[in-house]
């Protein structure tokens, strides 16, 4: 799948970003836009670099995923991504 020269700025800047601040930052910024969004492609995207973002903090802080607000699409019900299950509980 082709990205936008958008997208690959943002994966840029979060390739850059190391601090558990700014992945929370990008995370929470990813997930409003989602939320605001009208087009349901974009909406998705949005939410899954969010929840990219979120689990990269997560790596940072002993597993415990951020909170970064609603997720109004449902996708972190179960969703595994290489070692990890998307949800409220801790990572392992």
């Amino acid at each position: 799948m082709p990205t936008s020269k958008t997208q690959q700025s943002a994966y840029e800047k979060a390739d850059a970003v190391q601090t558990y601040d700014d992945l929370v930052k990008l995370a929470r910024t990813s997930a409003r836009q989602a939320r605001e969004m009208t087009n349901p492609s974009v909406s998705t995207e949005l939410m899954r670099m969010a929840k990219d973002y979120q689990l990269r903090a997560a790596e940072l802080d002993g597993g415990k995923l951020p909170d970064i607000g609603e997720d109004v699409f449902g996708t972190d019900q179960f969703h595994w991504t290489g070692r990890y299950l998307w949800g409220k509980q801790r990572l392992s």
